[in-house]
């Protein structure tokens, strides 16, 4: 379908980009004054826009945001003067007065989008370029939560698609775009999406099954557009502590859902358990070759409680015999691997990748290199496209 051509519309300006939501059958969008900060809104019948209206009491100095949640139409902003952020509904005849969010403030234009029953939030911090999360039932928002290891240099947008909520922002200091995803419990490490960039904060919207984005060229006004499934795969862990390694569990976990992120995996622990086995906290793994496993193995593997078929059990030993940082040698159709204490923060991803159905690489640039993780050189290490294509044909991910 052509686009039209576009149309001017009439007596309305602004200084900075208008917000639009859909709300009881008509397209509405709020915006800045041409020249002041005083916040308008109009709507679009499928026909014409109606005169622009001033918002009484609401002024911004940035973009505002707008979404439609639990029957009313929502729009959050900065104050006209400050980094505080204001929130205010309209119910389809009039605009409540707006209500600073307390203790929440931002740099930058937030943004909004419903998910899982709650009026989602993002935004930058006052001072700073971390991510922050807050979410809105109806009634109160939740105070505000930093991403973890996620910034931006400018506004962040949401989305949701396929049951998540989406994120896509510029990195901290380069023009990179990257996006995350947030499952309602936690949001995925941010992943970087080849070869876009922009100079301008990006845009999200959904249409015909797949997620939409729009941005400005890295050095120039072009509009570029891109959009994706949505589609992630999911591996599940179980995390069975024997010994206590040298490098936190935490620390491998954060890295290996580094790593594995640039392939589209979410990796996400369903189990985290402490086990009581001093028989087995040094256990013979042989000469850990796939398909030939030790008695010790097999009585070590038995233990997956609360695990299903599919789920990964890792389980952390004091040390394999002969000594290994790890060893993914598991019974058919019992998908397991050990990780010693003395293991780098690469180790987990790198044996998980084995029962993945990953083999050695002669390359210390890659997760599964044969000549040891503590040699890798490039951290995070890389997950070529084929290895994704085979951890996903693995049957122990799922989408």
């Amino acid at each position: 379908m052509p686009w039209t051509s576009n149309v001017k519309i009439p007596n309305q300006k602004s200084k900075a980009s208008p917000a639009m939501a859909f709300f009881r059958g008509r397209t509405h969008m709020v915006h800045l004054g041409n020249s002041s900060n005083d916040i308008w809104h109009s709507t679009f019948d499928g026909t014409r826009w109606t005169t622009n209206v001033k918002i009484p009491g609401q002024k911004s100095k940035a973009s505002p945001a707008l979404a439609t949640f639990g029957g009313r139409l929502h729009m959050v902003h900065l104050g006209s003067s400050s980094n505080d952020i204001w929130h205010s509904t309209f119910d389809g005849r009039q605009w409540s007065t707006n209500v600073k969010i307390p203790n929440q403030s931002s740099k930058r234009a937030p943004a909004l989008a419903s998910f899982g029953g709650r009026l989602h939030m993002v935004h930058l911090g006052s001072s700073s370029n971390n991510i922050w999360h807050s979410n809105f039932n109806g009634t109160r928002w939740t105070p505000n939560v930093k991403i973890p290891d996620q910034k931006s240099k400018a506004s962040p947008a949401l989305a949701t698609f396929g049951g998540r909520l989406h994120m896509v922002h510029l990195g901290n200091t380069s023009n990179n775009i990257w996006y995350s995803i947030f499952n309602g419990t936690e949001w995925t490490p941010n992943i970087k999406i080849p070869n876009q960039s922009s100079k301008r904060a990006p845009a999200l919207a959904i249409f015909g099954r797949r997620l939409h984005m729009v941005h400005l060229g890295n050095s120039t006004n072009n509009i570029w557009h891109s959009s994706s499934d949505g589609v992630l795969s999911v591996v599940r862990l179980g995390l069975k502590v024997l010994v206590t390694p040298t490098i936190s569990v935490n620390t491998m976990l954060r890295d290996m859902r580094t790593v594995y992120a640039s392939r589209g995996f979410l990796v996400q622990v369903v189990n985290n358990e402490r086990l009581n086995l001093p028989a087995l906290t040094t256990v013979d793994v042989g000469q850990c070759r796939m398909g030939s496993v030790t008695a010790e193995q097999r009585q070590l593997f038995r233990n997956r409680n609360n695990l299903q078929r599919n789920d990964v059990a890792v389980y952390f030993v004091r040390a394999t015999n002969p000594a290994f940082n790890g060893c993914a040698a598991h019974p058919n159709g019992v998908p397991a691997c050990v990780v010693a204490s003395g293991a780098t923060r690469w180790t987990m991803g790198h044996e998980v990748g084995h029962v993945l159905g990953l083999n050695h690489v002669n390359n210390n640039n890659r997760l599964m290199t044969g000549n040891g993780t503590s040699n890798i050189t490039n951290p995070p290490p890389d997950l070529t496209l084929g290895e994704g294509r085979t951890m996903a044909d693995s049957g122990f991910s799922i989408e």
